[in-house]
C-alpha cells in the first residue's frame, strides 16, 4: 500500500483530480456513482463565504480513499459537499455556547473578510461521497452523500488512556508495607538489664 498523499484540505475536486469531470461521468454511467469515501475527527468548524455562497470547513485530522484505485490522502481540513456540509457544520455548532465561536478577519489589505470559528468537542465522521444524474439546475448532475458513521463525540484519549492502563497492569504489584518496629530497646540498655539480672538479690556484700 502506498503512502498516503498530504492535500492542504480535502475535497471532491483534490481527491478526484483536476481532470475529474462528473458531468461526463454520470453520463456515461447513466447513475448514480460511488467516489470516495472520507473519514475524520473535527475539533473545529469554520463558517466562511465565497462569491458562491456560505460554507462549512472543519478542522481536525481527516482521511480519504478514492474508490476507482484506493489512493488515500490526508489532511488537516476538510469541505463537504452540500447540503451534508452546512448540516453537520450547524450540528456540532448547535451544541456549543456562543463564547466559543469567534469572529476572525482573514485576507490581505486589499480584500478581507470575516469568518467564525468554532471549538467543538471532538466529532467523529464517516460519508461516502458520490454523484448521479439530475434534473435539477443547469449542470445536469448533483452530488449524493451516504453517512457510514454518524457524526458522534469522541474522547480522543481514550486510545492512550487504555494503552497506559494495560502497561500498568502488567507492572508487579507493589511490595507489603513493613510492619513497623515496636519500642525497639538501645543494644546498651538491653546490656545494662542483663548485668542487672545477673547481680545477687539482697543486701550487703561479700566476705570481709
Amino acid at each position: 500500500m502506498s503512502a498516503a498523499e498530504i492535500l492542504k484540505k480535502i475535497t471532491i475536486k483534490d481527491v478526484m483530480g483536476d481532470k475529474f469531470d462528473p458531468k461526463a461521468l454520470v453520463d456515461q454511467k447513466g447513475e448514480q456513482v460511488d467516489l470516495c469515501a472520507i473519514v475524520g475527527v473535527a475539533n473545529q468548524v469554520v463558517v466562511d463565504r465565497t462569491n458562491y455562497g456560505e460554507f462549512y470547513l472543519f478542522e481536525g485530522a481527516f482521511e480519504a480513499t478514492r474508490l476507482e484505485d484506493k489512493a488515500v490522502f490526508k489532511s488537516p481540513k476538510c469541505i463537504l459537499p452540500e447540503p451534508v456540509g452546512t448540516m453537520m457544520g450547524r450540528e456540532l455548532l448547535a451544541i456549543v455556547s456562543p463564547e466559543q465561536i469567534k469572529e476572525e478577519t482573514v485576507g490581505d489589505a486589499g480584500a478581507t473578510r470575516t469568518r467564525k470559528r468554532g471549538n467543538v468537542p471532538a466529532a467523529q465522521f464517516g460519508v461516502i461521497l458520490g454523484c448521479k444524474p439530475s434534473k435539477k439546475g443547469a449542470r445536469g448532475y448533483e452530488w449524493t452523500t451516504k453517512p457510514v458513521v454518524q457524526p458522534t463525540n469522541v474522547d480522543t484519549l481514550a486510545d492512550l488512556r487504555a494503552r497506559v492502563n494495560e502497561q500498568l497492569k502488567a507492572l508487579p504489584a507493589p511490595a507489603p508495607a513493613a510492619e513497623p518496629v515496636k519500642d525497639a530497646e538501645k543494644p546498651a540498655e538491653k546490656a545494662a538489664e542483663k548485668e542487672a539480672d545477673k547481680a545477687p538479690s539482697g543486701k550487703g556484700g561479700g566476705k570481709k
